[in-house]
């Protein structure tokens, strides 16, 4: 029997958001291949900031609940190929690296949510976790055998109204913590 695949999506899902972008409505913009400059002033924004972000509560007792489960876990994330150290440095100070079966990052630069589309149907997810509705809309319009679980901690009763079921979007499932993830996985 194949073993069954979990992909799941790291800022907004395992670390908290990049500080800053709440505050200032910041959103991501699909820009495929970046300038030297701005790749070395995101990447030194990136190592400042890692320092104080922490996991959203719950994520690694999910994490680990999956593994118990048989899954094979595979972290898939839109961030770029360059940001991949600090990345793995944070996941190792706080204990995520071994939870992990495989690692797929951005590195044609291509944005996003078309290399988030692309890596998760490389993995062959069963289920794919994410915080970012174009990219859940866009894989369960691709993927409708996948069931797209959408992590919004944010508890936002327009944004769960709207977004739960807009049109033939049936495999997408709405959650707001990591412990409603683990009850629906009991």
């Amino acid at each position: 029997m194949k073993q069954r695949i979990v992909s799941v999506d790291f800022d907004g899902v395992i670390i908290e958001k990049l500080w800053g972008r709440d505050w200032t409505q910041q959103k991501k913009v699909e820009s495929g291949q970046m300038p030297k400059i701005l790749k070395l002033i995101d990447l030194w924004w990136r190592q400042v900031n890692q320092r104080w972000r922490r996991p959203i509560e719950g994520s690694q007792a999910g994490l680990k609940k999956l593994k118990a489960m048989g899954f094979e876990v595979m972290l898939v994330t839109s961030r770029k190929g360059y940001v991949r150290a600090i990345t793995y440095e944070w996941m190792k100070r706080w204990g995520y690296f071994d939870l992990y079966d495989g690692y797929f990052f951005d590195d044609r630069e291509i944005g996003g949510v078309k290399s988030k589309v692309q890596n998760v149907g490389k993995v062959g997810s069963d289920i794919h976790i994410d915080d970012n509705w174009p990219t859940v809309v866009e894989l369960a319009k691709n993927y409708p055998k996948m069931s797209v679980w959408y992590f919004n901690p944010s508890k936002s009763p327009l944004t769960l109204q709207r977004r739960a079921g807009k049109g033939d979007l049936s495999n997408i499932k709405v959650f707001e913590s990591w412990k409603q993830i683990i009850e629906k996985l009991r």
